[in-house]
């Protein structure tokens, strides 16, 4: 991995990934297997060049490693459940400190102290938005925005997470907001409900939004916007659901697969609210780990609801 970068210069970087190549086809000829083929995952392009010139028969193995994942055992699932209580330490966290004033990213900050102390193993980040239009920035939060937080690659022991939830800051929900948040919420517990053995991606993706519903002539413009996705040692790993291909490419469920399912609904007056439950698939249905309340959008620092 010296020459990753190219910051030597090109010289060194190939004159390094040769050697990296002629030492791993050395170690393959000594074990008799210098006619097998290689399987990698994640070499750049001057490892694979290289190996390619040495004579080394390359194929790509992360397919075989995602479909080695898509079942968790009880201690892989052990461990995601735990990711996720890391989490809800620091959802309190970050309930309590938002108030009118503080920062965006003063927030996050608050987010990574708490994380850290609650036995997190590595934070992929934490971005928070608040108000309209939703955007991560250095604002001071103020009464009425709305508030939304994801907790990305928060791991343990490898095992990682990904876990959104909104707040209204100051005062009670509008009915927009509630609104809003009502479609994220049902139409999450919808694709939950339909998660079971026997069931494929198909028979939940058909329960998030269309992007006919939002204007759009294709689904590719929703990318992303509504989405399920498994969990383990990467953010993403089978099975996916996704109307784009869903229907067309659908994957079974299998009892211990580890889902995330997201839904969210964006509006410039607004702004961002969306939401995201954590799932483990059993016998018959499925168990949701995330603990953080969910049912309703939650008001943080209610100072205009406390004489009511």
């Amino acid at each position: 991995t010296k020459w990753r970068g190219y910051a030597g210069g090109q010289e060194v970087t190939w004159a390094l990934a040769k050697k990296f190549a002629a030492d791993i086809k050395s170690t393959l000829k000594e074990k008799g297997l210098e006619k097998e083929r290689l399987g990698i995952d994640g070499f750049d392009e001057p490892a694979r060049e290289a190996l390619r010139e040495a004579g080394i028969a390359l194929v790509e193995v992360m397919p075989a490693m995602l479909e080695a994942r898509a079942v968790k055992t009880k201690d892989e699932i052990n461990c995601l459940k735990m990711a996720s209580a890391i989490v809800d330490v620091a959802w309190q966290a970050v309930y309590e400190c938002m108030k009118p004033g503080i920062r965006d990213r003063e927030i996050e900050a608050v987010a990574h102290e708490a994380l850290l102390h609650a036995g997190a193993e590595s934070i992929g980040f934490v971005p928070v938005t608040s108000g309209a239009p939703a955007r991560s920035t250095d604002k001071r939060v103020q009464v009425g925005d709305v508030v939304t937080i994801d907790f990305v690659g928060i791991t343990y022991m490898g095992y990682t997470t990904c876990y959104y939830r909104s707040f209204v800051v100051g005062r009670k929900p509008t009915t927009k907001e509630r609104d809003m948040h009502k479609k994220c919420y049902e139409r999450i517990y919808k694709v939950i409900d339909a998660i079971r053995p026997g069931a494929t991606t198909a028979d939940a993706a058909k329960h998030f939004a269309p992007a006919s519903s939002y204007g759009h002539p294709s689904e590719e413009y929703m990318v992303g916007h509504d989405l399920g996705h498994g969990l383990g040692l990467s953010m993403y790993e089978y099975p996916v659901i996704e109307r784009l291909y869903s229907f067309q490419y659908p994957q079974p469920f299998e009892k211990g697969m580890v889902v995330a399912i997201e839904a969210q609904e964006d509006d410039p007056n607004v702004g961002l609210i969306k939401l995201e439950e954590m799932v483990v698939v059993g016998e018959t249905g499925t168990e949701v780990y995330t603990r953080m309340p969910i049912e309703d959008i939650m008001i943080a620092s209610p100072i205009l609801t406390a004489a009511e």
